[in-house]
């Protein structure tokens, strides 16, 4: 056989695919396996609390004509989203309590769900127009726990990856579950709000959180990882004294810590209702001279 005859036979090289599955494909990829069926309920549970709470709230309260200055004091709520890097080494570290059975991550999860369905129906029991504090003490627990959510999602995503289901694919179904919430939460809620209640949306929302819930109970976890590892490595020569990093994350706690309360208490000021004849009070509130 000829040199040419060789060349002529061998089979043409295919070019490489490597484009990521979309579509209909990347819903039927997130219904084979059991880890990615649950980051897609996931991931619905990650994005329709940010758009009711981000977004679709605000056209409730200009429903009832509420202010555009209370609204937008209001949608201070999303810093939460912001600041969930502080309390996220307490959800990695914290065993809760009674939940830790359910799982590493999933007992995290699980909390934030439960506060979820709280926070929607509070809303929904609670006229803006009436008792806005209270309105939006509800929207706030629905953002720190939803934060924290997203705080657990995460790592629950980076723990159960596998070689069947890598961090990229799950990621991907995370990203498709959470924009089918965010239609959900945002076009669909106001389309269902021109033929129904406010509250009768919000508690729908919290029932479609509740079935997430039930998705999480049964959804795979791994067990949590002995941190004798870990501090070894960090009690080693030349690292930082026990004490002086305690003192250090004190210090910044205590800085933070006066840093969201400050903004929660201006919050609370601006909500409040005003006297007659009273103008907006400033914050901080600035003491008088003397002598006068």
């Amino acid at each position: 056989m000829s040199k040419d005859t060789t060349i002529a036979s061998a089979p043409a090289p295919q070019k490489p695919t490597g484009q990521k599955p979309k579509g209909w494909r990347l819903f039927k990829l997130a219904l084979q396996t059991r880890k990615s069926a649950t980051m897609l309920g996931f991931g619905f549970s990650s994005g329709l609390p940010y758009a009711l709470l981000i977004g679709t709230l605000n056209a409730w309260l200009g429903e009832v004509k509420i202010d555009l200055a209370t609204i937008g004091v209001l949608s201070w709520i999303g810093l939460s989203y912001s600041f969930k890097f502080l309390w996220s080494p307490l959800v990695d570290r914290l065993a809760l309590p009674g939940l830790e059975r359910l799982g590493r991550r999933k007992s995290w999860i699980a909390l934030c769900q439960g506060v979820l369905v709280l926070s929607f129906l509070g809303l929904a029991a609670t006229d803006p127009a009436r008792a806005i504090g209270t309105f939006a003490l509800f929207a706030f627990l629905g953002a720190l726990a939803s934060a924290t959510q997203d705080v657990a999602i995460d790592a629950w995503r980076i723990d159960v990856a596998d070689e069947q289901t890598s961090v990229e694919l799950l990621s991907s179904i995370y990203q498709f579950g959470y924009r089918i919430a965010s239609i959900v939460g945002g076009a669909l809620a106001l389309v269902m709000a021109g033929r129904m209640s406010w509250p009768l949306v919000y508690v729908l929302m919290a029932g479609l959180i509740a079935l997430i819930a039930v998705v999480t109970l049964r959804a795979p976890d791994t067990p949590r990882a002995e941190q004798g590892a870990l501090h070894a490595t960090l009690g080693q020569l030349g690292e930082l004294a026990p004490r002086a990093r305690g003192l250090a994350l004190l210090v910044v706690g205590v800085s933070w810590a006066w840093a969201i309360g400050t903004i929660v208490a201006f919050m609370v000021r601006m909500l409040q209702p005003l006297a007659p004849g009273k103008s907006i009070p400033r914050w901080p509130p600035s003491r008088a001279r003397r002598g006068r």
